[in-house]
Formats: C-alpha cells, structure tokens, sequence
C-alpha cells in the first residue's frame, strides 16, 4: 500500500497549521463546561486536523496535532492525554488511510477499508486502555476490571446528592458491561462525522486531494469477518477481564459492518412510496433501540456483505420499484 502524501513547503501556510491545532484544542477543551453547545463543539473538534489531513497533507496534521497536545498540556495534562489519544491519533490515522493507495490496483484506498482500519486501531486503543484501567482505579490487585470500575464508581456516587444517587447508580450499572464500547464507539463517531463534514468542505471548495469518495457502496477486507469471529470465541474464554475487553472490542469491530446494514435500508427504502417518512421512523426507532439496533444493523450488514461475496445481490431479494 503506497501513501500519496501531498506536503506543502510554503512558510506561509505554517499558521494556518497552528491555527488548526488550536481551534481543534479549544473545541476539545470545551467539554468540562458540560453544557449541550459545549458537547457539540467537542464533538467537531477532530474536524479541523481532519480537514488539513485531507487537503494538505500529514505533515501539516501532524504540526496541528503537536500544537493541539502542547496547548492543553499547558492547562491540563489529563485533557492533553484525552486530546491525544480521542482525537489526535484517531486523526493521523484516517488521514493517512485517506490519502493510500493500493499498490495492486493504484486506486484510492475504499472508505469501508478505512473504517476497518479506524475500527481495528480504536478497538486495541479501547482493549489497551481497560486492561490498565484496575491498576489505575484501584490498589486490590484481586479484583477484576469490572470490579475496579465497580468500586471506582460507587465511590463516585457517594458524591452526588441523596435524591440522585439511586438514578445514578442504575445508570452506571447499565452502561458498565457495555463502558469500552461506549468510550469507542464515541471517538469512532466523531471521527467519522468530522470526516464526513471535512471532506463535504474540502469538496464544496475544490481542496480535496482525492475526489472519488464513496459512503454508499462499502466494502471491508475479508479478513475483517473473521477478526470478528476470532475476538467473539475469546469474548468466550472463562476470565471476566479478557471476556469484559474482547467483547467490547468485538462491538466496535462491528462499525464498517453496522454502515453496510445501514446503507441496505437506505437502499431498499428507496424503493418505497414514502422513503423520506419511512426514513425518518427507523432513526427514531434507531435512537431508542440502542445496542440492540446496533446489533441487528452490523448482522444484517453481515448477511449481505456475505450474499455479496458469493455473487448473490441482495437486491434480488427485495422487489423493484415499478
């Protein structure tokens, strides 16, 4: 796989590059406020490195990053430690898979590949990141990961007053077994709607160093199903740590697949009368259904990623629109 990496020399636009790490960081910081707007700012935060990643190349991302961590490092070394690993890294990343090419075919590499490549990278950072997270929460080295998060949080609710600590408590008890995929699938979310606004930009202005973007017709390595299957037999294995990280990292390997069962629907509702109300029904649906819909997404994008393979269209299973 050969990278074309389109640099840029000229000293003039070396602030645009620190200017670029700099807005990333300040939208980034913004999330201690807690307020709505603040939120989404954090979650566009990743769109400025992305944008210099996609129209000028790694070295000005790189500039931009390295001002970002050393700019929060200055007001907190926990918030330039979450910049680097939430944003930064994931950034370089898709940047670089962006502007691949495959060395057997000289074509941009495919975005469902991308999107493995993204999944695979935050799924090991997720997997690193929990199998420390005991040592660090905890001093008894005999309770498991589950157990530290466990006692790290109810010591936490102890904190929040009386009449909120019962709704506290079942809320982390909910999203505990599920907390590293959480945390993943929230990177891998701003990643790819920063990336998706980003190359909307860089397209709308004629900056993109590459032109064929496809979001509709995904496809992923063949060697990703059966990642998949291999970290779901270890999510098996009788030890709650590996089974707790495996499993969750299983979910996020799930992403490219999740997009494929998304893009059938949006493709066989096309095909409807009322595609725009029908649409519009299933993301409400959707947005309640949480993991579950998740679930039924990434295993309908399994079905047809495998009928695809094997030279059966699903389409054909679906009537066309007279």
């Amino acid at each position: 796989m050969a990278i074309n990496l389109k640099q840029s020399n000229e000293l003039r636009n070396f602030p645009i590059y620190i200017l670029g790490g700099l807005i990333s960081a300040i939208l980034f910081a913004s999330i201690p406020t807690g307020n709505v707007m603040a939120t989404i700012a954090m979650y566009f935060s990743p769109l400025p490195l992305i944008y210099l990643g996609i129209t000028a190349g790694f070295y000005p991302i790189l500039i931009a990053v390295i001002t970002g961590v050393i700019t929060l490092s200055f007001k907190s070394l926990s918030l330039s430690v979450g910049f680097l690993i939430m944003d930064s890294l994931p950034s370089l990343l898709l940047s670089i898979l962006f502007l691949a090419k495959d060395k057997r075919n000289n074509k941009w590499l495919e975005i469902g590949y991308i999107l493995t490549g993204l999944s695979l990278f935050v799924s090991l950072l997720v997997a690193l990141l929990f199998s420390k997270i005991g040592y660090l929460l905890s001093t008894n080295p005999e309770l498991s990961i589950i157990g530290s998060l466990q006692t790290y949080l109810d010591n936490a609710i102890l904190k929040f007053p009386k009449e909120n600590q019962k709704t506290a408590k079942l809320v982390f008890e909910n999203i505990l077994p599920l907390l590293p995929f959480s945390i993943g699938i929230s990177i891998m979310a701003r990643i790819i709607l920063s990336a998706f606004t980003a190359n909307w930009i860089a397209k709308k202005h004629s900056k993109s160093i590459r032109e064929d973007v496809n979001f509709i017709n995904l496809n992923i390595p063949k060697w990703s199903l059966g990642l998949v299957a291999i970290i779901g037999l270890i999510s098996l294995i009788n030890n709650e740590d590996i089974s707790y990280i495996a499993r969750n990292a299983g979910f996020i390997m799930l992403t490219p697949l999740f997009f494929i069962g998304l893009n059938v629907i949006h493709q066989n509702v096309k095909r409807t009368k009322f595609p725009r109300l029908i649409l519009t029904i299933f993301y409400i649906i959707l947005t309640f259904s949480g993991y579950m819909a998740i679930l039924f997404l990434s295993g309908l994008g399994i079905f047809d990623y495998i009928l695809s393979n094997s030279n059966i269209s699903s389409k054909k299973f679906i009537k066309e629109k007279k």
